[in-house]
């Protein structure tokens, strides 16, 4: 058998017929963290785990399966062994625009109602305030 047995590999029997000019089709059955058809193959753990997007991944050497993610970025939790976005937007100590705030994943931007611009600063608003006028009028009586 061409297993790898000292990687913990089994072999196992095949089909077909033994017999005079025919061969015996065996297979190997692999130990935890191995593949390949002879189990030589050190399976990486990171194409059956999604890190967050920017996070790298390490796989687990062999034996051991699976792969851990790297610490998730600014702007975001690890909850669940995973990162969430912060809504940035819904925190006083993080939203200081000054008239609208979108939340963008992992951080935050501002912008201003129509007639207003944007400042430098990427938080407060400049535009003209624009008075309206309210004519009263009285009915006397005739």
């Amino acid at each position: 058998c061409a297993c790898h047995r000292e990687l913990n590999a089994t072999c196992t029997d095949g089909s077909g017929d033994p017999g005079e000019n025919r061969f015996l089709v065996q297979s190997c059955s692999c130990g935890s963290g191995y593949g390949g058809t002879f189990c030589d193959v050190d399976v990486d753990g990171c194409n059956d785990i999604d890190c967050f997007p920017g996070v790298e991944c390490t796989d687990n050497p062999a034996p051991l399966t699976g792969a851990t993610c790297g610490d998730c970025p600014n702007g975001t939790v690890t909850r669940n062994d995973s990162c969430e976005d912060v809504n940035e937007c819904q925190s006083n100590a993080t939203n200081d625009c000054e008239q609208n705030c979108a939340n963008d994943v992992g951080s935050f931007s501002c912008s201003c109602n129509a007639g207003y611009t944007l400042n430098e600063n990427g938080k407060s608003c400049d535009g003209q305030y624009v008075a309206i006028r309210m004519a009263q009028f009285v009915v006397f009586p005739r």
